[in-house]
């Protein structure tokens, strides 16, 4: 269920499909559900290693209610070096290590400082703290870094380089233009025949982390207009008024009167088309005319410039949001593949030195070269650290995709499922958390934790309540 993200009624029900071929009692939805809250609650109070060179991945989530949550996952130095030399640092959920999972109601940082003191204490004091330095988080860390100052602090490359284009982006008139209109294109084409050519739909939050899905499209639909076949937006081909009067600006007198016979009539597709207006024009006039009419008369290509021909106008434009783009992307893989190392910088330049780059885009690249020079300034030698967050970001993710199907999406029960994300379970493992941990012990966990739970004021507030109807 936790591996294909099946909520816990669809899983009974793949069960009853299965009890089909099998011929056994199967699990309701309840003793299912009860089953992965029993193991979370096992897997999250199982003591950690104790080691000297842990890296800590820290994060913040919060859902509806007045509960937040503070995790640590963890991953040991020599366990990630490992993975950059024979896995070209291809990070998986199991290569973590849940730390530390606190349900807080205040994340100010002097309250989560003392969480990562906690944590320390159990696990060991780590080389390293990745976060995306959230207000409060960051400043939790900072006085936490006051009291370890050997704890190299680390920003998530993610965050960092989202933090540096808004910056170039936010102010740029050309950019914020192409969005907005992006936006409107969008709202137009929702319920037309081009819909499916409709700009990608833009984040409320966090829009710098995915201003590639925009460019994208715009360099797709670009390509599209370029290759002059528009028979999937209208296959349809008409000199209706306004193709005349466009030819009639282009074309002679002569011509303009021989093309009268198909003035307003519609045509199934170009070849039809076509040999009606052979039929009309002599072989010469057509060699030299007949493109020019077909395009006038090409409904599908009319409609497309229309609503999406302003694309073009930008094409130019976009180009040194592109190039920057490209300079992000280029980091960001090598630094979630290798992490932070001696030679970061190094590489770094040598991989973008081919390129041709305006003044803007020199002065962003020496922005992108300081981040590197900031986070490997103390770096320790032949000792490879984590560049990003990306994975408990990845975490919170699914996660979510449990906690939203519930009924008034608060935090609650279901953050047991997190350990379980970051756990390879076996049958052995599963056995002595089921003899373990009973749902009385998660009850109690949970009451310890969160008290009555917001459906069940709900319920008692309802049941109580007589209205009239």
């Amino acid at each position: 269920m936790v591996e294909s993200l099946s909520s816990f009624r669809g899983a009974s029900k793949n069960f009853a499909l299965l009890s089909r071929f099998i011929g056994q009692i199967l699990p309701s939805y309840s003793s299912i559900r009860q089953w992965v809250l029993r193991m979370g609650l096992y897997l999250l109070q199982r003591p950690c290693e104790y080691r000297h060179d842990w890296l800590y991945i820290a994060d913040l989530t919060l859902e509806l209610g007045a509960h937040k949550c503070l995790v640590v996952l963890g991953i040991s130095q020599a366990r990630w070096k490992q993975i950059v030399e024979q896995s070209a640092g291809k990070l998986c959920y199991q290569d973590l290590s849940l730390l530390a999972l606190k349900v807080m109601k205040s994340t100010k940082g002097d309250l989560i400082y003392p969480i990562l003191e906690a944590v320390g204490d159990q696990v060991g004091v780590p080389l390293q703290l990745v976060s995306d330095q959230g207000s409060d988080l960051y400043k939790g860390i900072r006085l936490y870094h006051q009291a370890h100052p050997s704890v190299q602090v680390t920003y998530d490359v993610t965050h960092q380089s989202a933090r540096l284009l808004k910056g170039e982006l936010e102010l740029d008139p050309i950019y914020q233009r192409f969005v907005s209109r992006c936006t409107r294109t969008r709202q137009q084409l929702q319920q037309s025949r081009l819909s499916f050519l409709r700009p990608p739909a833009q984040r409320s939050k966090a829009r710098y982390f995915n201003i590639d899905t925009l460019l994208k499209w715009a360099k797709l639909v670009l390509a599209y207009q370029k290759q002059q076949d528009f028979s999937r937006v209208n296959p349809g081909y008409c000199l209706d008024s306004s193709a005349l009067k466009t030819l009639s600006e282009q074309l002679t007198t002569e011509v303009n009167a021989a093309l009268k016979p198909l003035k307003q009539k519609p045509f199934p597709d170009q070849k039809a088309f076509i040999e009606a207006l052979k039929g009309c024009l002599s072989e010469a006039v057509f060699c030299d005319v007949g493109s020019l009419i077909c395009q006038t008369a090409d409904l599908g290509r009319r409609y497309f410039e229309e609503k999406l021909g302003w694309v073009s106008d930008y094409q130019e434009a976009l180009e040194p949001f592109n190039q920057m783009l490209f300079l992000v992307r280029t980091l960001q893989y090598q630094l979630k593949h290798q992490g932070f190392n001696q030679h970061s910088k190094t590489d770094f330049i040598k991989q973008t030195a081919d390129l041709t780059l305006s003044k803007r885009l020199e002065d962003f690249l020496a922005k992108l070269i300081a981040y590197i020079d900031h986070e490997t300034t103390a770096l320790p030698p032949n000792q490879p650290l984590l560049a990003s967050s990306d994975l408990i970001e990845s975490v919170f993710g699914k996660y979510k995709l449990f906690s939203q199907r519930s009924s008034l999406k608060h935090m609650g029960h279901l953050l047991l499922t997190l350990p379980l994300l970051t756990t390879q379970l076996t049958s052995e493992l599963v056995k002595t958390a089921m003899e373990t941990v009973s749902f009385c012990d998660v009850q109690h966990w949970y009451r310890q934790h969160f008290g009555e739970s917001p459906l069940a004021k709900r319920r008692a507030i309802f049941q109580t309540t007589k209205i009239d109807i």
